[in-house]
């Protein structure tokens, strides 16, 4: 397997490798690059999987949204809200729990936004 797409067949394989019981993955072997694309894209779409994750998006997104305002990085933006710092975060992070708490907090934090960004 190559490329970045195959990521998480990668880890899923690793994941059940150490298993008492072995997963038959060798079908993922014998698939073309095409169909292992097809096969993440789907994994990814219904939420088995996470899409690949992008520091350079992330911090683009942290400012358009303007979550800089009420969070910090690094020690960088608003103090009104936690900070998102690496260091602070449970390791490895669930990245699904961190969605959900987002999404439970959606509507103060869209208060907040409002209130300082106008």
């Amino acid at each position: 397997m190559t490329g970045g797409h195959d990521e998480p067949l990668e880890t899923m394989r690793e994941m059940h490798s150490s298993h008492e019981h072995e997963h038959d993955f060798g079908v993922i072997d014998e698939m073309t690059d095409e169909q292992r694309e097809r096969l993440n894209s789907f994994m990814t779409s219904i939420g088995l999987v996470m899409p690949p994750m992008s520091s350079h998006r992330g911090r683009e997104v942290f400012l358009e949204k303007g979550c800089v305002v009420c969070h910090s990085i690094n020690g960088v933006g608003g103090e009104v809200g936690p900070s998102l710092d690496a260091a602070d975060m449970p390791s490895p992070m669930n990245a699904f729990e961190f969605a959900a708490r987002m999404w439970r907090g959606a509507p103060a934090m869209v208060l907040m936004q409002e209130d300082q960004l106008g």
